[in-house]
């Protein structure tokens, strides 16, 4: 409650030429709504203070721009010593403030967050002055620091996040040229202050704000240490600002502050308070501050400050860094100083001590010192001691402190106590504020002198955080446990428990005052920076893998003078891990990113540290460790520098085995030494170095572990003892014969090479291939010294001299002799596109201008794998650094492996081999039975059969996308990973398969992985294909945790992995897919984690700048997924000086998504950009115990308005009495027979209703109406509707049972047919006269019910759908704004009035006061007189679905140019689309279900070739589900959801349908409307399909609309309809249903020419098995396709089995087939995969094609053409194209040729 001031407004002078007169006297009338009209200035207690009490800081800076103080200066900021400042009087503030206001308020920005972020000075206040002048909130935000950007960007995005600003004032220095990208908006949104010109103020609007309206938002760190945004209104601040002048204000008070303006003490005591008191402020810099303290104290002498305030750090930092030389040297004067207030952090009795006993001599006085507490949730002070009362403090027992109990002890016992601890008072609550002392976790009060949390109330307490209720109900709205039965008895008398602010702060009351004792939370206050436990040991753990996570804990430590940080961490390994070097490090890491020097930093051994069940530090126990010296210490950082203790055991291989297995470790991991409880993972093992592992584990103890075994037993110990207890049992171990390679010998292709040679000659080429593998030289490379080297490379290694050869229709590999130029080695000097692509291995030389180079190396990789890479560029390293001239390189360079790649490609296909596979062949059966064969991504905007033609490889543009995972976040990640017994690989994966699940049409789906398989350790050092893919299933559960979910993928990979010696090609046989050229087999995704390169140094002479593998060409996969970890060199000292030259870059983990040419590049985008915030999460939230459904990707801002405010909408009979009233004469209703003006039918419509009430109709009831669609129709609805009943609407041509069962569901009141239409009239004509029954309009509501419209039900009996009046009320409204209906237009009713967009037909006009045009005519029944009806009314607008519009236009009309076209009810076809525009610019696609009132999106067609379902209309929502119920991402298809006015009451008398269909979805209702939809980048929705309209045919998702589509496209076709069938056999076929029409070709239609027809537009399985020709389809009522009565009987047109082959060339090809896949027969129209035929197969047919036909077909056609009735035409067609190139090069060679010699010619031809 407000404290009464009387203040006399006309005294002081408000008027003033710069200030509009009108807004002096809005303030004046608002101040003396507050105050009474009787006001007078009343005399403070404390002097000669006058004020006014106004509602907000804008009227006081209005006040004081007029009054006597208008010319004085309001801040003033000094830009040097004191005396050289900027200033500025309240005038100047006032205009500037305006002029920035009327800025802001031309972008928009009123009511919306404005950040404000400037240096501290003038511009400052003017600049949050102009928020509040614009109405918008003030967001204070420090400016960023480019210097520490990397430090204080984190906080800063998260402010910028949370705010959501609509834009920012800034100075032109800060903004630049161009704004960056981190502050979220537009260059035109950020106002440069210093570039406003004054004379924009008078654009300001001159509104003011409201008490009750957000000012401010105040930013403070959260217990988690994101910032939260506290919400500080108008009217708080004024209390709290009313407040700080009760408790300290005297007459003659000014300021001066340096804590910055966005601190809660810069910005209320040094921006606001003085605007509050008409007085002034000077400002320094913080900065200015901290270099030089007692420039604040000179300013303090200069300006005669005379309250000031600082945290307890500032007086601490002038008692550190002043000399009373200092002061002397200066005239020091501090007497004008008469309020010290300390706050912002513990106040210590010590430091106010030391600052008095300094600084009295220059004039300070102790009783100066006013000690607070309060915080930005209190706005800035709560309590604090009075002024002229000197602050308090009390000796207390530390010991019992520390159990919760104050126990003072007096001055003279102070000696007598061991320990004890001097608490300052804060004082007593300002004005309006209280405190309480509760338990926290009682939540009940504890009695005075007990510790517990500080709770608040008062009307300072700001009104919560910004966008966080969650945060906000937990800290702003605590009740006191014991008062609870005394806020039961509140509620029940209807008043308000009361809610107090939780502080978090810990403390206890003494004498009414408020004694902090320390935090609930573990908050750090150092220096007056608040720093968290958790950041500092993220910090902390982040400067060596020697720290893992969740070891080392940060407390603060009071050493009597200060509060100091303190830091225990555990380290892990000290042998490897030199404790003196950390510590420095750790220090410096601190020191940088939290600006606090740590006073204490102790390395302890690791597992000392007590922790919890869980494995949580626990840090109070630790704390207590610490200061009872109880710590095992290895090594400890002080001021005094650096103690090493005893160092940690180390424990060595004992056991022979553990001793060998640590010299294979040591090696594969280049760490030296390695002991007994060393982890192989945690040391640097990953997936694809424990394979490397397990091969020479299994060579030296012929022992074979899985992988599994590897994590279960990771310590080499455990690992050692399962080898020895493996090794009693005997296991085969692979053997590889070895060969002398023979150079004219041919050797068979292992399993991989096959792979990669099918997906060559498929032209699949894209599909990883080919490996590039760019080096750029910092140095130019002369092309004979490459050669040169190349030349050694080529005689060293086998695989690079191989030639692939067919003999026999069978594919082998030759080796060429080492003495053989290497003719398949291409060196250019430049970049050209001349290199012949049969070559296997290719080189380019690319030297540039700069005199740098850049040799390409491009492998086929059939030759060549990832690690076959580092063999090949170490050696030629090796090669080049040994400087060979041509002589030596060819003399004896080669070195013979132990097993050649020919060795083990022709063991790979051996029995023995083949022996090895059945197990795992069932594994891989078994593990991908049922898996999804297609996982859908959304697709881009290209027409399927595009991507079926031959142009289809280059009609989509695939592209790589980058992105990088920050080094300290790679770190935090692989921390994680070895906490979890994970690798970093495993973490990308699952994060991978969980953004895609989102992303996709499964949760269930195949990721293809690569691996390499080297069986044994002689092919360690040879190079070749190596690589077998395995196929990974993600199966993706959205509400398990995520960690569950990373365990789990680690259990299935692994598993996978023990499996992986199974070739792909014997695992897509085993396994029953459908073959298709059209995407990748099992697996469209591709995850590929593949370590960095070991980096060369130099090349020669010239050092490597960069070595590159380039995966940008791995296309064939949607989407494939490449992480490429950072590297780890291990390094010598020597070789540091040479490693920290590393760039930042190359110590980050790269991210590359390839998506494929199908995909959406935006899509893909999206998704990297998911991974990576993804990737964040995980390491902000490492518990990982939340659900993977929380994963952060990026989701669409709300679409459309779901508000549910009905209060500007009308009803629909109100506007007609209006219409009545205003145009009466106007013709509302015109029928086939006669019209009704509005006056008349508002006559009419009075009568009806009188009627019905008088027949006993009374609101709520329904009413049936069968009538004709006439004027009678109309008047009876709306006299229904008036009587405030609802209709449901019935026709004569209804069948009688669906009629019988609607009136027994609806039971209406009456049901009017013609007769009783009759009755009804006569009674209404006898109610009027009898004057008995007045209809009351006015009484209409929003919830009366308008009508239940029955649609088809499931089971077969038909449902009601209930809408109400406001929904209608809500259509009409939208629709006559968009697409737009004015009174001067007529609409066409021609739609049965049991469809529900008849409503939209009869009352859109009737709602807009122009004309309705019904008629009884139906398209359906008479298309042409309908289309007569539409030319020779004068419609303007025309309301039907498409198959209607088509029935219009086979009667040879066409829409005029502008004839406003409403299309909906079934999707709208491009052909449809395109013929209506050819002569029409207005057609408007709509869509809506019955159940959200008629139509819910609308979007104008202008091209056929993008249609689109459009945007809500008004009041209406919509959301996209998947699956799981989550929202999609944009561009990913869903279920549409619609919410809003128009969502329907539900299903009458159907309450479980209704909860079925109808959801709650965030507090508001929304339908499910089952259709599949999805949201584009420009708001607009799609239409897919319907959900029961999707089918899977041989594992693919097909949509039965996208068949019928293309067969509606076809010559002949004007109406199709496709179903899914089931055959005698039990399978599912599609069926379509052709309505005929004309066609162009004189041919009549067949079923094979239009299978042949589309052909060309759908894949194979998409083509109809049975195809039925019928005259019309049938239809529904509302004129759609009538499924259900199609027919379902008719004798299947394809018989596949038992039509032999025909002509020869199909005969000769069934003979191959029957060879190949050995059969004994075969049909012609068999399909070669169905018939089990595979990829392998299909190659070896088309040698023996190539061989048999003379034609050179590629092998795709088998995908296209999987007949052999079509692949017969596909040879034909080939040889008439080679013919006729034969003779057209006769033909050119005999024009050259004389007479004699051509005929020579063409006799030896003969």
């Amino acid at each position: 409650m407000r404290s009464p001031v009387h203040v006399d407004v006309s005294s002081a002078p408000l008027h003033s030429a710069s200030v509009p007169s009108q807004l002096l006297g809005q303030v004046e009338r608002e101040a003396r709504s507050i105050l009474g009209p009787d006001s007078r200035v009343a005399k403070m207690d404390r002097g000669n203070y006058s004020a006014i009490q106004l509602p907000t800081l804008v009227e006081y800076c209005l006040h004081y721009a007029q009054n006597e103080v208008a010319d004085q200066p309001a801040f003033t900021h000094v830009t040097g010593q004191p005396g050289t400042h900027q200033r500025l009087t309240f005038k100047q503030l006032d205009r500037r403030a305006r002029a920035i206001a009327a800025e802001i308020q031309k972008r928009g920005g009123s009511g919306h967050p404005v950040l404000v972020v400037q240096e501290p000075g003038v511009d400052y206040a003017a600049s949050l002055f102009g928020c509040l002048y614009a109405r918008a909130i003030a967001v204070p935000v420090y400016p960023p620091q480019m210097l520490r950007l990397q430090q204080t960007l984190p906080r800063l995005q998260a402010m910028i996040a949370n705010a959501g600003a609509k834009c920012m004032l800034s100075s032109r220095s800060i903004i630049g040229d161009s704004l960056l990208p981190l502050w979220s908006m537009s260059n035109e949104m950020a106002i440069a202050v210093d570039e406003v010109q004054l004379d924009a103020a008078d654009d300001w609007d001159g509104v003011l704000p409201k008490a009750d309206d957000v000012a401010v938002l105040q930013y403070t760190s959260g217990s988690t240490g994101n910032p939260r945004g506290v919400v500080l209104s108008h009217r708080v601040l004024l209390s709290n600002l009313n407040a700080v002048i009760e408790h300290y204000h005297f007459e003659g008070a000014n300021s001066v502050q340096w804590v910055p303006p966005y601190h809660d003490m810069g910005l209320i005591g040094g921006i606001f308070v003085p605007i509050f008191r008409g007085v002034e402020t000077v400002v320094i810099s913080p900065v200015d501050f901290v270099r030089d303290p007692l420039l604040w104290l000179k300013c303090i002498d200069y300006y005669d400050g005379s309250s000031n305030g600082s945290p307890n750090f500032g007086y601490e930092l002038c008692v550190r860094r002043i000399s009373d030389a200092d002061c002397e040297a200066a005239g020091l004067d501090l007497s004008s100083w008469k309020v010290a207030i300390a706050g912002a952090e513990p106040v210590r009795a010590a430091t106010l001590r030391r600052f008095t006993d300094k600084f009295a001599k220059f004039g300070f006085a102790p009783e100066s010192f006013c000690p607070a507490f309060g915080m930005a949730e209190t706005t800035v002070v709560a309590t604090g001691t009075p002024l002229e009362s000197r602050f308090r403090s009390f000796i207390v027992d530390s010991a019992k402190l520390q159990s919760g109990l104050v126990e003072t002890i007096a001055e003279s016992d102070k000696s007598d106590a061991v320990n004890t601890l001097e608490l300052v008072s804060s004082g007593v609550p300002v004005d309006s504020m209280s405190f309480e002392i509760v338990d926290p976790q009682t939540c009940a009060r504890v009695p005075d002198g007990h510790v517990g949390e500080v709770w608040i109330r008062g009307s300072s307490v700001a009104l919560g955080y910004w966008n966080d209720e969650e945060a906000t109900e937990r800290t702003f709205h605590a009740e006191i446990r014991d008062e609870e039965r005394q806020d039961v008895e509140k509620r029940q008398q209807g008043e308000n428990p009361l809610k107090y602010l939780r502080t978090g702060d810990l403390g206890t009351r003494i004498d009414g005052e408020l004694i902090v004792t320390g935090r609930l939370k573990e908050l750090i206050i150092v220096a007056g920076r608040n720093l968290y436990p958790h950041d500092v040991e993220e910090v902390v753990q982040s400067v060596s893998e020697a720290f893992r996570p969740d070891s080392g804990t940060a407390f603060s430590m009071d050493t009597g003078d200060s509060e100091e940080l303190v830091i225990v961490q555990e380290l892990w390994r000290p042998k490897k891990f030199l404790a003196n070097e950390l510590l420095p490090e750790i220090v410096a890491a601190v020191l940088d990113q939290t600006h606090v020097t740590p006073h204490t930093v102790v390395l302890v051994r690791s597992g000392s540290l007590h922790k919890t069940s869980s494995g949580k530090l626990r840090r109070t126990d630790t704390k207590n460790a610490f200061l009872a010296g109880e710590l095992t210490e290895l090594a400890r950082w002080e001021a005094s520098g650096v103690t090493q203790q005893d160092s940690q055991d180390f424990a060595s291989p004992a056991s022979p085995t553990e001793q060998r297995v640590a010299k294979i470790w040591s090696r594969l991991l280049n760490v030296d030494p390695i002991g007994r409880q060393d982890d192989f993972f945690h040391l640097g093992g990953g997936s694809l170095l424990v394979g490397e592992m397990l091969t020479e584990i299994a060579q030296e103890f012929e022992a074979e572990l899985s992988i599994t075994t590897a994590f279960r037993h990771s310590t080499l110990a455990d690992f050692a003892q399962v080898i020895d207890s493996e090794s009693d049992i005997a296991k085969p171990l692979v053997s590889i014969p070895q060969t002398t390679i023979q150079p004219d010998a041919t050797y068979p292709l292992s399993h991989a090479q096959r792979r990669f040679w099918l997906l060559d000659q498929l032209g699949q080429t894209d599909a990883f291939v080919y490996v590039p593998v760019s080096i750029e030289l910092a140095g130019r490379l002369e092309v004979e010294t490459l050669q040169v080297a190349i030349d050694a490379l080529v005689r060293k290694h086998p695989m690079l001299r191989t030639q692939i050869v067919e003999q026999n229709g069978e594919v082998w590999q030759t080796i060429a002799s080492p003495d053989e130029k290497s003719t398949r080695v291409m060196i250019r000097t430049e970049a050209s596109d001349d290199a012949n692509e049969n070559d296997l291995f290719q080189v380019t030389l690319v030297q540039e201008n700069d005199q740098t180079s850049r040799i390409d190396l491009r492998f086929h990789h059939m030759i060549c794998d990832a690690s076959s890479v580092e063999i090949l560029l170490a050696d030629l390293q090796a090669i080049m650094d040994s400087e060979p001239s041509s002589a030596d390189v060819t003399s004896g360079i080669e070195s013979p492996e132990a097993i050649s790649y020919v060795d083990y490609a022709t063991w790979d296909q051996s029995e023995p081999r083949a022996a090895m596979l059945p197990a795992g062949e069932q594994y891989w059966r078994e593990r991908l039975e049922g898996v999804s064969q297609e996982f859908q991504l959304p697709r881009d905007e290209s027409p399927r059969q595009e991507l079926l033609s031959q142009e289809s490889s280059t009609s989509g543009t695939p592209q790589a996308f980058n992105a990088w995972v920050p080094h300290d976040l790679g770190k935090r990640i692989e921390r994680l990973a070895t906490e979890h017994g994970l690798t970093a690989s495993m973490i990308y994966l699952t994060v991978f398969q969980s953004v895609l699940a989102r992303y996709g049409d499964s949760d269930d789906f195949a990721i293809t992985v690569p691996t390499s398989y080297r069986p044994v350790t002689g092919l360690n050092r040879a190079v070749g294909c190596f690589v077998n893919p395995i196929t990974y299933r993600a199966t993706v559960k959205p509400q398990a945790s995520l960690l569950d979910s990373m365990l789990e993928s680690r259990d299935r990979l692994l598993a996978d992995l023990d499996h992986a010696d199974v070739p792909f090609q014997r695992i897509l046989a085993s396994v029953e897919i459908t073959r298709t050229g059209l995407r990748m087999p099992l697996s469209q995704v591709m995850f590929l984690y593949q370590p960095a390169m070991k980096t060369l140094k130099r090349l020669g002479a010239i050092p490597v700048q960069k070595v590159k593998a380039d995966y940008s060409d791995v296309t064939a996969y949607d989407l494939s997924l490449v992480v490429e970890p950072s590297q780890q060199p291990q390094a010598g000292p020597s070789q540091q000086t040479e490693l920290d030259q590393q760039t930042e870059l190359q110590q980050q983990t790269g991210l590359t998504l390839i998506a494929g040419r199908s995909i959406d590049h935006a899509i893909a985008q999206q998704i990297l950009t998911d991974l990576q915030t993804s990737l964040q999460q995980i390491a902000d939230q490492p518990d990982c115990g939340w659900p993977v459904s929380d994963l952060a990707v990026t989701l669409p801002a709300p679409s459309g308005d779901s508000g549910q405010s009905t209060a500007d909408l009308e009803m629909l009979v109100a506007r007609l009495t209006q219409h009545a009233a205003h145009r009466p004469d106007a013709i509302a209703i015109t029928d086939d027979q006669t019209s009704l003006s509005y006056a008349e039918l508002n006559a009419l419509t009075d009568r009806i209703a009188a009627a019905l009430i008088h027949q006993g109709v009374q609101p709520g009831d329904l009413v049936a109406i069968e009538l004709p669609r006439s004027v009678d129709l109309m008047v009876a609805i709306l006299g229904v509707w008036k009587s405030r009943a609802g209709y449901v609407p019935l026709t004569v041509s209804m069948p009688g049972q669906r009629r019988q069962q609607i009136l027994d569901d609806a039971r209406p009141r009456l049901v009017i047919d013609s007769t009783k239409w009759a009755s009804l009239q006569d009674d209404a004509s006898n109610a009027i006269e009898l004057n008995t029954y007045e209809p009351n309009v006015s009484q209409s509501n929003t919830d009366d019910l308008a009508y239940v419209m029955y649609t088809s039900g499931s089971t077969g009996v038909p449902k009601g759908v209930a809408i109400e009046q406001g929904s209608v009320a809500n259509l009409l409204a939208s629709f006559a704004e968009t697409p737009g209906f004015t009174a001067d237009d007529t609409m066409l009713a021609v739609t049965t009035v049991t469809f529900d967009i008849s409503v939209l037909e009869m009352f859109l006009p009737i709602w807009c006061g122009g004309g309705v045009r019904i008629t009884d005519h139906q398209i359906s029944d008479a298309p042409e007189a309908v289309a007569e009806l539409i030319e020779g009314s004068g419609c303007t607008h025309v309301q039907s679905t498409p198959s209607a519009f088509r029935m219009l236009l086979s009667t040879g009309w066409r829409p005029c140019p502008n004839l406003t076209l409403l299309c909906g009810g079934e999707p709208l076809m491009k052909d449809l689309a395109s013929e209506l525009l050819s002569t029409n610019h207005s057609l408007w696609n709509v869509y809506g279900p019955t159940e959200t009132t008629v139509w819910s999106t609308v979007q104008r067609i202008s091209t056929a070739e993008e249609i689109t379902i459009g945007k809500p209309i008004r009041q209406t929502e919509c959301r996209v589900w998947d699956r799981n119920g989550l929202e999609t991402p944009v561009g990913v298809p869903g279920e549409l959801l619609i919410g809003g006015l128009g969502v329907a009451r539900g299903y009458f008398g159907n309450d479980e349908q209704t909860a079925e269909r109808f959801v709650e979805a965030g507090g508001d209702r929304f339908y499910r409307t089952g259709d599949q939809v999805r949201l584009r980048p420009d708001g607009q929705y799609e239409f897919l399909a319907r959900n029961d309209r999707q089918v899977k045919i041989r594992g693919f998702r097909v949509e039965l609309d996208e068949i019928e589509a293309a067969i509606q496209q076809c010559d002949g076709v004007q109406r199709a309809a496709v179903v899914l069938r089931q055959n005698g056999l039990g399978y599912d076929n599609i069926v379509a249903y052709c309505g005929t029409s004309d066609r162009r070709d004189s041919d009549p239609l067949t079923a094979e020419l239009l299978k042949q027809d589309l052909s060309d537009r759908l894949p194979d399985y998409m083509i109809p098995t049975t195809i039925h020709f019928m005259d019309q389809l049938p239809q529904t009522p509302a004129g759609k396709t009538d499924y259900k009565s199609l027919p379902t009987s008719s004798a299947v047109e394809v018989p596949v089995a038992n039509e032999p082959p025909q002509t020869p060339i199909e005969k000769t090809l069934a003979e191959a087939w029957c060879e190949i896949l050995e059969r004994d027969s075969v049909g012609r129209h068999d399909h070669f995969f169905d018939l089990g035929g595979n990829s392998l197969m299909a190659a070896q047919l088309f040698a023996r094609l190539r061989e048999r036909f003379q034609v050179q077909l590629q092998l795709s056609e088998i995908y296209q053409r999987p007949t052999i009735c079509a692949l017969a035409e596909a040879i034909v067609q080939n040889q008439a194209s080679t013919q006729a190139d034969e003779l057209t090069d006769l033909l050119s060679q005999l024009d050259s040729l004389s007479d004699d010699e051509a005929l020579k010619a063409l006799e030896q031809d003969s």
